[in-house]
């Protein structure tokens, strides 16, 4: 690949792979790096501004205290790249791969990160204003939680406050990962309660334990937006016997999110109302 720099690197070939390759202080200002072979590579104290790196190969990349202000990375794989104390401003990131990647530090203001896979990704003292999130995953992501994490708005309203969502189980009522306890229209459920005979604890009684995930403790009920629960009825075979429930739960009884979209557990629920799920059956064309 030739490079089409505007100074000492103007045509200068590479030969298209810069694969495990080091570069300290250099000047690629305004070069073409597309589709080029990038991964495990080093660039530190470069000079990279308006660079294009469209569909570039940069899979465990480090680039360190480099201008990259404007380039480009559209549908670039930067998966475990490391691009840290970097100028970014302006850059466009649309469809870019940049799981487990790491930006600590970087301003990335006004950049466009549409349709982005930054699913546990660090953006740690980030400069983020005015960045493109439209369809960006971010997903265990660590960046400021508000933006996120879709269930953060129960941490904002007041404890009593009554919120929605939706309970799946299969026929018997029972719930699909953990059938320890039997749901029904009217219940009142409390995750720490769990039916005598099914739940490993004698009395029924076991605690809630965030930070554990073992026989003694439970995280909690698990609840979903509608769309996230007839996905997962549809991925289990779309039972039409399986139970769909509208769900009540106060704001302070939310826990966490599992951070997969709209999936959260909460410590208590009344299930105020069973759905017929075969409404949507016929839809799936068996």
């Amino acid at each position: 690949m030739m490079l089409k720099g505007r100074r000492r690197h103007e045509n200068f070939d590479y030969s298209n792979d810069f694969k495990g390759q080091t570069y300290d202080g250099k000047d690629f200002d305004q070069c073409s790096f597309i589709g080029a072979d990038l991964r495990d590579a080093t660039f530190t104290n470069c000079k990279m501004r308006a660079s294009n790196f469209t569909g570039a190969k940069m899979d465990g990349i480090t680039i360190f205290k480099v201008n990259l202000r404007e380039s480009i990375f559209i549908g670039a794989s930067m998966k475990k790249a490391s691009l840290t104390q970097c100028m970014l401003i302006f850059s466009q990131m649309i469809d870019v791969d940049g799981r487990h990647s790491d930006w600590t530090g970087s301003d990335l203001r006004g950049s466009n990160f549409r349709n982005a896979n930054f699913n546990d990704a660090v953006f740690t003292d980030c400069y983020l204003k005015g960045i493109g999130m439209r369809g960006t995953n971010f997903i265990r992501t660590k960046i400021h939680r508000w933006l996120a994490n879709p269930c953060y708005e129960y941490n904002m309203l007041p404890p009593d406050t009554k919120c929605w969502a939706w309970k799946l189980s299969q026929q018997d009522g029972y719930g699909i990962y953990h059938p320890k306890i039997k749901y029904y229209e009217g219940l009142e459920a409390d995750a720490e309660k769990q039916e005598v005979g099914r739940s490993v604890a004698k009395d029924g009684f076991v605690p809630i334990d965030i930070e554990r995930w073992d026989d003694k403790t439970n995280t909690g009920i698990a609840v979903a937006s509608l769309d996230w629960v007839l996905r997962e009825w549809v991925m289990h075979g779309a039972n039409p016997n399986w139970k769909l429930f509208a769900v009540s739960f106060k704001a302070g009884d939310f826990i966490a999110s599992e951070g997969k979209g709209n999936k959260f557990n909460v410590r208590k629920i009344i299930l105020e109302k069973e759905y017929d799920i075969k409404q949507f059956y016929d839809d799936l064309k068996d």
